[in-house]
Order: structure tokens, then sequence, then C-alpha cells
């Protein structure tokens, strides 16, 4: 996807080693949202040379919502409202 069109800008959210590779091809313009204390984190704090782009640590969604307000100037106060999850029952 990256090679396939030009891009001003990549914002890539990831938390597993999967996400390690697509990281280290993005450039320093572009922003990769990792998961804190899961495998991506690891992968980029023992690589830190391969990721090129600026990287956000995040614990639960609400810190991803923070992050991306910032990214884009968001003033918290102007938030979009979240989605509200709702259990799914099984029959």
């Amino acid at each position: 996807m990256i090679n396939a069109k030009t891009w001003d800008q990549v914002i890539y959210m990831g938390d597993s080693t999967n996400d390690f590779c697509p990281s280290t091809r993005l450039q320093s313009k572009d922003i990769v949202l990792a998961r804190s204390n899961l495998l991506l984190d690891k992968a980029i704090k023992a690589n830190p040379e391969m990721v090129k782009g600026q990287v956000i640590y995040w614990d639960a969604p609400p810190d991803v919502l923070a992050a991306t307000q910032s990214i884009f100037n968001i003033p918290a106060s102007k938030s979009v409202p979240v989605p509200v999850a709702y259990p799914v029952m099984c029959l």
C-alpha cells in the first residue's frame, strides 16, 4: 500500500511483531502508534535505528484518541464522540 500511492504522511498503528516490518518502511515524517508493553513496543526498543518515523506509545483507546487529536491539532474539547462498544452475545 505504501508503494501504491504517494502519501503526505502515514500513521501506522500496531501491537505485534508482524507490525514491525511495516513500521521500518515508514519515513521520518510518518508516525507509528505502538501499543505499550507488547511485541511491537519490544521490537522497536530492541532495534530503534530501524524505525525512522516518530513512535507514539499507547496503552488504551483513549490514548489513541488523544494522540490522534494531537496529530491533527484537534482540541480535546472538540473531540468526536467515541462509539460505545456493546457486548456480542453468542447463541
